[in-house]
């Protein structure tokens, strides 16, 4: 799996692989989204665990 650089971007937690392409987004509240973002960029399995367990419908949304 390629690397992945999670944010939190207008009130979403975003994931995108290094193309910048969109692999996952849900809504977050501001201070837990942006420490997430923080922790997940630190932690790569736990980041995969995250994409992988993702309901299919939960993948690839748009971030805004």
């Amino acid at each position: 799996m390629s690397q992945i650089h999670w944010s939190f971007e207008k009130g979403r937690l975003v994931a995108r692989n290094e193309s910048q392409q969109l692999l996952w987004s849900a809504l977050a509240e501001e201070q837990i989204g942006m420490e997430l973002a923080v922790l997940l960029n630190r932690a790569p399995r736990l980041s995969q665990e995250l994409l992988m367990s993702a309901q299919p419908d939960d993948k690839a949304k748009g971030a805004g």
